[in-house]
């Protein structure tokens, strides 16, 4: 015996097909603000307690490096700017500049999330601690 129901044809079973797809980028998106949100956080305490440089894990030295690069004269880099002056005032921490080149996507995101909201949860001068612990 056949089934009542009228069978849901290609564009259903492509509806489906979509959803998952969009299940899944959804899921990556979120995997990665959780990242961007977990590097944010650990920096924040790295800074608080003085920790110095050289014990910083390499991924967020590689992601504080790369949110101080400027690079010419856009918001990013007003905003590289914006952060040094915050961190360090006038003390150069004499780090070389990590390009956008030499990042993967996801690092990219995470320097431009230490630039955006750093300023913002961080003491004024915070930087220079680490500087002063730190063997650069």
């Amino acid at each position: 015996m056949g089934s009542l129901l009228p069978d849901p044809g290609p564009s259903a079973r492509g509806l489906k097909a979509s959803a998952d797809l969009l299940k899944v980028q959804r899921a990556v998106v979120e995997e990665a603000i959780r990242l961007e949100e977990a590097a944010l956080t650990e920096t924040i305490e790295l800074l608080a307690a003085a920790t110095p440089w050289a014990e910083w894990p390499e991924r967020l030295r590689r992601a504080l490096r790369a949110a101080l690069t400027e690079a010419g004269e856009g918001v990013e880099a007003h905003k590289a700017r914006w952060l040094h002056r915050h961190l360090f005032r006038d003390a150069d921490p004499g780090w070389p500049p990590l390009p956008p080149s030499a990042l993967s996507p996801l690092e990219c995101r995470i320097a431009e999330r230490l630039r955006a909201d750093l300023p913002g949860q961080t003491p004024l001068g915070c930087g220079s601690r680490v500087l002063g612990k730190a063997s650069r």
